[in-house]
C-alpha cells in the first residue's frame, strides 16, 4: 500500500503524458484499492487466529485450531479473488487525467483521474465495500476483545505468581492487553475514517483537496503506524 501510494504521488511530481499512463493509473490504482482491502482481511485472519491459537482446549474455538498451513492459504487466495472481484471495475473507469480540464472527472490525483460512474454502479460498488470492511472490522473487533477477556482471566487466575513479582503493573498480560486494545483501536478508527472520506468523494462525485489527502493519509495511516507499535512492544 505504502508503495502504490507512493507511486501515485511520484507520478503527480515526475509523470509525463504518454501512451502508457492510462495503464500506469489503472494498474497503479488498483493495485492499491485491492491492498486497502487484503490490509482489512489479513489483519482480521491475523486476530481470528490468534484469538483461536490462545483459546483453552475445552472451548469450542479450539477445534478450529488448524492443523496444517493449507486452510490459511485458501482463506489467503480466497481473500485475494474477493478483493480483486470488487475493485475490478477500476480497470475500466481509472485513466491518466487528459491535458484539457473535464469537469466531469472525478481527480483521485493531479495525474489519475476516475470517469463517470451511474448512481446505480457506485451504489453497488460502496455497497460491497461497506458490507467487507464492516464485516471483517467486526470479527475483529470480536476476536481482540474475546482475546483481551482470556489475557484477563488468566491473570486473576495467576494472581498470585504475579503479587511476588516487584512490579505488577508490568504484566505480560497487561502489555499484551494494551497492545491488542491499541492496534484494533487504530485500525478500526483509522479505516472508518478513510471509509467515510472516501464514501463521501465517491457518492457525492466532488474533487475536494483536503477529503482526497486525508482519504490518502488515512489509507496508508495504519501501514505506516502499526509496525511502530510492534517495534516498540518487542523492544520491552
Amino acid at each position: 500500500m505504502l508503495l502504490t501510494a507512493g507511486l501515485l504521488v511520484s507520478m503527480d511530481i515526475w509523470g509525463t503524458q504518454d501512451m502508457q499512463s492510462d495503464f500506469r493509473c489503472k494498474v497503479i490504482v488498483f493495485l492499491n484499492k485491492v491492498l486497502r482491502g487484503l490490509s482489512i482481511g489479513t489483519t482480521c485472519l491475523l486476530s481470528v487466529l490468534q484469538a483461536i491459537t490462545i483459546s483453552p482446549r475445552g472451548s469450542w474455538l479450539a477445534t478450529f485450531k488448524p492443523k496444517s498451513p493449507n486452510p490459511i492459504l485458501c482463506v489467503f487466495l480466497f481473500l485475494w479473488v474477493l478483493n480483486t472481484s470488487i475493485c475490478s471495475n477500476l480497470l475500466l473507469y481509472t485513466l491518466a487525467t487528459p491535458n484539457a480540464t473535464q469537469t466531469s472527472l472525478l481527480f483521485l490525483t493531479g495525474y489519475c483521474s476516475f470517469w463517470p460512474m451511474s448512481y446505480m454502479h457506485r451504489g453497488l460498488f460502496f455497497t460491497l465495500m461497506t458490507f467487507r470492511d464492516v464485516f471483517f472490522m467486526g470479527l475483529m473487533v470480536l476476536s481482540s476483545g474475546y482475546m483481551v477477556i482470556l489475557l484477563y482471566r488468566h491473570k486473576q487466575q495467576s494472581q498470585g505468581l504475579h503479587s511476588k513479582s516487584p512490579s505488577q503493573r508490568s504484566s505480560p498480560e497487561k502489555k499484551a492487553t494494551q497492545k491488542i486494545l491499541l492496534l484494533m483501536s487504530c485500525f478500526v478508527i483509522i479505516y472508518c475514517v478513510d471509509f467515510i472520506t472516501s464514501f463521501s468523494i465517491g457518492m457525492t462525485w466532488t474533487s475536494d483537496p483536503i477529503l482526497t489527502g486525508i482519504q490518502m493519509l488515512m489509507a496508508n495511516g495504519y501501514a505506516t503506524f502499526s509496525p511502530l507499535v510492534l517495534i516498540n512492544a518487542r523492544s520491552k
